[in-house]
Order: structure tokens, then sequence, then C-alpha cells
């Protein structure tokens, strides 16, 4: 699952996800998912999304 199929996921019910509505929280999430596919060494397209996130 990428991380595009998974926001939509979080915005119907975000605190399911984080533990407050905060961006800097869906950040950390999205870090976290990211770092667990790198480790488990999963195909994903989705390390830019991350890298342009702030914007």
């Amino acid at each position: 699952m990428t991380i595009r199929e998974i926001l939509p996921h979080i915005e119907r019910r975000p605190l399911m996800y984080l533990k407050t509505k905060d961006i800097y929280l869906l950040d950390s999430f999205i870090g976290g998912y990211l770092s667990c596919q790198q480790i488990h060494d999963k195909n994903f397209n989705d390390i830019n999304f991350q890298s342009n996130f702030h914007e």
C-alpha cells in the first residue's frame, strides 16, 4: 500500500492514525511508514513524497 492510498483513510478518520490532528504528526507517520518499508525491503515509489511534503 502506498502513502497516496493511505491518505484518504487518514483523512476520513485522522484520530485512528494520529494522536491529534497535527500536520507534524502526519509527517512523522509518513516518515515512519517509509522507514518501515525500507527496513523490510518493500518495493515502493513514495520516497519523493516525503521530501516534498512540507511544500
